[in-house]
């Protein structure tokens, strides 16, 4: 793996998963991300949902030092905030399975299936929500190849400049994405 390229997108944890997805073409990298897709309030409200709560994890520590049991009182809270988010999200945006994208998905970058072939160096903008958590993304990229299959394509992006917050989300996508495959294989 001497390309520069490659050794730069491997840098990332990776996990396979499933989400919805949407890509636009965007005219330049320069473009508004956000402004390519139709927004619902639901988006906006989990979005702003999911940034005070990764902005709140190192207060939750700090007082769980202190005080395990208010750590762990503060904690469930959480966990019953996340469920209620999580019931609000599905009330306004069923999952219909048909919907569901296959990614590999990093901090780096994603690979997503597609039925429409986007040429090498297309700037993109590519909204995800992510399941079961419904962290919702919008991001620029790249693309840096494509491959042709049979029942489709395979795009490959890189993420154009992702600030801390969306690399924040995807990590603690990852990690919760890993936990969950190893609780499944050590139950088979």
């Amino acid at each position: 793996m001497s390309n520069p390229q490659a050794i730069e997108r491997r840098q990332f944890y990776r996990v396979s998963d499933r989400a919805i997805v949407d890509i636009k073409k965007l005219d330049t990298i320069d473009a508004d991300a956000e402004s390519q897709f139709s927004l619902t309030p639901t988006f906006s409200v989990l979005r702003e949902f999911h940034q005070v709560d990764l902005e709140s994890k190192h207060l939750l520590r700090q007082i769980s030092d202190k005080d395990k049991s208010l750590g762990l009182y503060l904690k469930s809270l959480n966990t019953k905030l996340d469920a209620l988010a999580r019931g609000i999200a599905l009330n306004n945006h069923s999952i219909d399975e048909s919907n569901l994208t296959d990614i590999n998905l990093s901090e780096g970058g994603v690979s997503v299936r597609t039925t429409n072939p986007l040429p090498d160096n297309t700037p993109v903008a590519i909204q995800f929500i992510l399941l079961p958590s419904f962290t919702s993304l919008i991001l620029k990229g790249v693309i840096i190849s494509s491959d042709d299959q049979s029942d489709g394509h395979t795009l490959h992006v890189k993420f154009h400049e992702p600030d801390k917050f969306n690399q924040q989300l995807i990590a603690r996508h990852i990690i919760r994405k890993q936990s969950r495959d190893r609780k499944v294989t050590r139950i088979n």
